[in-house]
């Protein structure tokens, strides 16, 4: 019979049938589900069309019945016996009428795969799913206890057992949602306490599996498609969130609205919503706020009845976001109530009334001319310098009373990098190491006894030292990345990056590894997926978690996660993304309260700020305090202290005239880089933060006059400008929120920018024109790495051109060759070139610094390297294959080269440096 069959045949007996009616009525009552979006007797006829139950001794598969526990919309569930294992399980068997259901049968199906990839104490466990003929079923651990439903009174649970309850609830939860499944039936039948107080929750039948990150960062590729689609309604009414009673796409957030009625039930032995029907509980969910729980649970911790009101926000955004946090903030509850530091509801509603009545003597003491305060007022963060050395300090770590800092210092001369130990407000620093070594990253540990710092060499090794000086003792060899090594809270274990820099054929390369401080096995961690390196780790102040960040190999874009650690520090579950960042990282700490990070991010070393992200969610806050170009930020574990470095740095543009020395050109306290000269050398397009708030393309004349900013976005980064054949137009791309980069044209003499790339999904940067101006240049990194691509400047499908690397593009004066580099580093790389149409490649240059050259007729001008800080204006010449020196540089040379079409003027990009300080907030809080 079909379901339009059951319809009709339902529509016809119910009317002439007043018993029937009742019998669908009260089935109706009993799903307490889909009715909003499909029809009632559509849903009563499911309900009703199953065959009978199975009786004690059937045989489903090798299990045999041993008798109903209990039926709903998503099948019967029976107590049964694995005749194989000798063990009692528990069987759930799909209706028949859903046996040539694909839809419901893919809902068990997942609700197998789903579950059963969930290994957790306090999840059900799927032994088996199965087909027997028209039956499907799934085959379960079979739990003795009750239902919390049964377990909650008329006035609640105690405060111990709510909380005790509630986090293993929210641990299975976290647990769920790391794998991309949102449960959808939330509620206190679903979820079982045995004799010991362990709870299982049950009935994952309406999971969904969710979109996970991409595949294989911290998860596997995701191919089953969702079951629940848009505009249908599953689930249990009273415990739906809004989103899910109006049939909206959901996700993981939906279940904390489910969890937060549950808690309130808990606290409070009543319902959140609750009506005479299932529509007037419905209206309750979308546009009632339940009743305080601390009206009904006086002796209810004020923090616990906040927690409760945030997961019950109707807005998804304004919700608690994450089942993670929810669970450390459980924690942290039950911490405090075990050791009487909560303020109940109805201690704060004696607050204030004490409040009040203060508030009255204040405004009467105040006819008096005395002024009464509550509280003094919290004195205001202020910043001052904690180091004045020549040279550069970096890397700072406070000691556990947080009135010491350890630091890498490079010395007066700037020749070697050392770890020097420095009171708060002391003017001289101990030098604790001195070997000819780089030794960086300092990290106190936590009993203040031990500082690691990494040595680098070959190969890199980590070592301890104490506070006072003395003899070093090596842990051993390990190749690090750079950044503060992380200490167990335990202290027997480091926690450190494997560096990005080694080969990436070697094993495990980027993870996380933890080291024994008293010696032995390293061990990987944490692995990331390819392409992908993890930096900064850091352990919050209770050793519960630990966030970290984790950067794209391409394009500077990074993730701030976080893992929940349990016994021996070991991650729980999959790490979780709670910010992305679209730029580079710098450095990341937790903050005193343990419920907030302060890290460093940036898209040029001009324009690094601190930033503060709460856990919980929300946007992230700039720390304006700090101003530009701070790194590396430590908060104090005490104390209400935050240091980092101010880098103080600078790139200018400097010109060559052909016979004279460099000089200055264009020339700013902020960043000014990559300069080309116009077809016509009458103007120049460059880079710069002029503007303070944003990087933007700016133009000038040939002389460094008449100064405009061309460009205000659409990006928080627009640079790398390059001038149309003609003149007319300038290609440059802009840094998105995404952290992708894309390639945009602009008309020279201002107005809206035109997306070129806006159909290319990926980083797109660093353009160039081709000669008849017809089409554009790029890299992208859509095949995972760098390549040459171009499009259409009228815009159209993009073409590769390389295939073993491609970055910084120029096409030949007659169009008929491309010259490239494959990266964009500093330090000099090969230049190569390919006739366009070919394939093969051959190397032109062996170093060329960044993308610095630029090609004419008969040559190519390039900056080469000589040295660690300086460089030399080169000219290499077609016929001769032969390079000559044009001008020496003696600085560091930053980004871009051009020159003017005459050949007189050279510009080219100059660091400007004055060292790293040491600076500190006080009152940081």
């Amino acid at each position: 019979m079909t379901g339009g069959d059951r319809v009709a045949f339902l529509n016809r007996e119910c009317a002439s049938n007043p018993t029937l009616r009742e019998e669908v009525e009260s089935l109706l009552a009993a799903e307490a589900g889909s009715f909003l979006t499909q029809p009632a007797v559509e849903i009563a006829a499911q309900a009703m069309f199953t065959i009978e139950p199975l009786k004690p001794g059937n045989r489903i598969g090798p299990y045999e019945i041993v008798s109903l526990l209990g039926s709903g919309g998503m099948g019967q569930v029976y107590r049964a016996r694995d005749t194989r294992l000798k063990r009692t399980v528990a069987v759930k068997v799909l209706p028949p009428y859903a046996a040539g259901d694909a839809e419901q049968r893919k809902r068990l199906l997942n609700e197998a795969r789903a579950v059963s990839a969930l290994n957790h104490p306090n999840i059900v466990t799927i032994h088996d799913v199965l087909s027997d003929g028209e039956r499907d079923a799934l085959v379960m651990e079979y739990v003795i206890g009750e239902t919390l439903q049964k377990r909650i009174g008329r006035r609640g649970l105690p405060l111990k057992e709510v909380l005790s309850y509630a986090i293993q609830i929210a641990d299975a939860l976290t647990a769920a949602h790391a794998a991309g499944i949102v449960h959808r039936d939330i509620k206190p039948g679903n979820i079982i306490v045995n004799e010991n107080g362990l709870i299982k929750v049950l009935d994952f039948g309406l999971a969904k599996l969710t979109g996970l990150p991409e595949a294989g960062e911290f998860g596997p590729t995701q191919t089953i498609q969702p079951l629940t689609e848009e505009g249908t309604v599953l689930g249990t009414v009273a415990y739906m969130s809004p989103e899910q009673a109006e049939g909206k796409p959901l996700d993981a957030r939906s279940d904390i609205f489910s969890f937060g009625a549950v808690l309130y039930e808990m606290t409070t032995g009543r319902r959140a919503f609750a009506g005479d029907s299932k529509a007037a509980i419905v209206a309750a969910v979308l546009n009632k706020e339940p009743s305080p729980p601390g009206e009904t649970a006086l002796e209810m911790p004020a923090e616990l009845e906040r927690l409760i009101r945030r997961c019950l926000r109707k807005d998804p955004s304004k919700r608690q976001q994450h089942i993670a946090d929810v669970k450390v903030l459980l924690e942290e509850l039950k911490e405090e109530s075990e050791s009487v530091k909560l303020a109940t509801v109805k201690a704060r509603k004696g607050q204030r009334r004490l409040w009040a009545t203060a508030t009255t003597l204040a405004i009467a003491a105040a006819g008096a001319g005395v002024w009464l305060r509550s509280e003094r007022e919290e004195p205001q963060p202020h910043l001052v310098p904690l180091t004045t050395f020549a040279g550069n300090e970096t890397d700072p770590s406070f000691s556990p009373d947080g009135n010491q800092v350890v630091f890498t210092w490079d010395g007066e001369k700037q020749n070697n990098a050392d770890i020097y130990v420095k009171m708060i407000g002391s003017t001289t620093a101990l030098r604790l190491t001195t070997d000819p070594s780089p030794d960086v990253s300092p990290a106190w540990s936590r009993d203040g006894r031990q500082i690691a710092f990494l040595r680098y060499g070959h190969p890199g090794s980590i070592y301890l030292i104490s506070p006072l000086g003395g003899p070093e003792q090596k842990i051993g060899d390990f190749d690090a990345a750079r950044g503060t090594p992380a200490w167990s809270p335990d202290g027997k274990f480091l926690v450190l990056p494997k560096s990005n820099s080694a080969p990436k054929t070697e094993p495990n390369w980027g993870a996380l590894y933890l080291v024994p401080v008293q010696g032995g096995e390293s061990r990987p961690l944490l692995i990331p997926e390819a392409g992908r390196y993890y930096l900064f780790p850091t352990f919050d102040p209770d050793g519960r978690s630990m966030a970290f960040a984790s950067c794209t190999e391409v394009g500077p874009a990074c993730d701030i996660c976080l893992a929940a650690l349990g016994a021996d520090f070991l991650p729980q579950g999959r790490p979780r993304q709670i910010k992305r960042v679209a730029a580079e990282l710098a450095g990341l700490a937790w903050a005193e309260d343990g419920r907030s990070l302060v890290y460093s991010a940036g898209t040029s070393i001009n324009d690094y700020f601190l930033w503060r992200l709460d856990i919980a969610g929300g946007e992230p806050k700039r720390l304006e305090i700090t101003a530009q170009e701070a790194l590396f930020p430590a908060v104090a574990p005490k104390g209400r202290r935050l240091a980092f470095s101010r880098q103080m740095i600078d790139q200018d543009i400097w010109r060559v005239e052909v016979g004279a020395k460099p000089e200055p050109f264009l020339v700013s306290t902020m960043l000014d880089l990559n300069p080309q000269f116009s077809p016509d050398g009458r103007r120049i397009a460059f880079a710069s933060a002029r503007s303070v708030d944003r990087v933007s393309v700016w133009l000038s004349d040939a002389n460094g006059g008449n100064l405009a900013q061309l460009t205000r976005g659409p990006g928080t980064y627009d640079g790398s400008p390059r001038w149309s054949p003609d003149g007319r137009w300038i290609a440059f791309d802009a840094l998105g929120n995404d952290g992708r980069r894309s390639v945009h044209v602009v008309d020279s003499a201002g107005g809206p920018p035109r997306h070129l790339t806006s159909d290319f999904p990926a980083s797109n940067k660093v353009p160039s024109w081709s000669r008849d101006g017809k089409r554009v240049y790029f890299t992208s990194d859509r095949t995972g790495r760098w390549e040459i691509w171009r499009i259409p400047t009228r815009g159209g499908e993009a073409e590769q051109i390389t295939s073993e690397g491609g970055y910084v593009a120029l096409e030949s004066r007659d169009g008929k060759t491309l010259y490239y580099t494959k990266t964009g580093t500093y330090g000099g790389e090969p230049l190569y070139a390919r006739r366009l149409g070919g394939t093969e490649e051959r190397q032109v240059l062996e170093r060329v610094v960044a993308r610095a050259f630029d090609v004419f007729e008969d040559g190519i001008y390039y900056l080469a390297p000589t040295g660690a800080r300086t460089a030399e204006v080169r000219f290499h010449e077609f016929a001769t294959e032969r390079s000559r020196s044009v001008s020496a540089i003696d600085a560091q040379p930053g980004l871009g080269l051009s020159v003017s079409p005459n050949r007189r003027t050279i510009l080219f990009t100059k660091y400007v440096s004055a060292g790293i300080d040491l600076m500190l907030i006080e009152n940081f809080r």
